[in-house]
């Protein structure tokens, strides 16, 4: 397993694959660290196509621009020198550098983690039951887990519609400003979910690490 303090929590946001099988590089890419100690950490949006910059004058907590090659091989290096691991929720992440940064597969699979399968292993031998009516796996495994306070809302229009609609007011008007506030409450809303996602990925590791290795004080959220 991995330290849950000292790990890296990755999301992507985008499109999703295409009838055609095509995978589309991720427009948002979340990076959450937690701090040392306590419940919180430092969330950051990534922005990965360049026309987003209004996202970046006006969205907060404030982002920044990277291509996906670049976010990809600093994570690398950071989790090299910090002996940590890239954790990701499923097999979303890891099949979209393989697909778009094959030349870059290699090294992210050594040091990332998929929760997924953990967290799957973990549900049969507590035989936790998982709520099929929530839509959202991430969301039935933190309540498996007893972590409803760190669900994820789902958000109307869903993340890849809001990424197509802001790819179209980003080329149709380049100031924040400018934007409608309905524009706006789509972008805020995008990034605070990509967040959530995130936040709720990390409590989540928390609790498979401690059932796995059986730390303790046991984490409460």
């Amino acid at each position: 397993m991995f330290n849950p303090r000292s790990a890296i929590y990755l999301d992507f946001e985008g499109e999703g694959e295409k009838s055609s099988g095509e995978i589309p590089e991720p427009r948002l890419s979340g990076v959450f660290r937690p701090h040392p100690t306590g419940k919180s950490g430092v969330y950051t949006p990534i922005y990965h196509n360049v026309s987003w910059q209004p996202l970046i004058n006006g969205v907060r907590p404030t982002g920044h621009y990277d291509s996906l090659e670049g976010l990809i091989s600093s994570l690398i290096a950071e989790a090299k020198i910090t002996d940590s691991k890239i954790v990701y929720w499923s097999d979303h992440e890891r099949r979209m550098v393989n697909e778009l940064l094959p030349e870059l597969t290699q090294e992210f699979e050594q040091h990332s983690f998929n929760l997924l399968p953990q967290a799957r292993k973990l549900k049969r031998k507590f035989k936790k039951s998982l709520n099929e009516d929530e839509p959202k796996g991430l969301n039935q495994y933190l309540l498996a887990f007893s972590l409803p306070n760190s669900t994820v809302p789902n958000i109307h229009p869903g993340a890849a519609e809001s990424c197509r609609r802001l790819d179209k007011y980003c080329a149709a008007n380049k100031r924040w400003r400018r934007w409608t506030e309905q524009q706006k409450a789509i972008a805020r809303v995008l990034v605070e979910y990509n967040a959530k996602d995130c936040i709720g990925l990390y409590r989540l590791a928390r609790k498979v690490c401690w059932h796995t290795v059986k730390r303790a004080p046991h984490p409460t959220s």
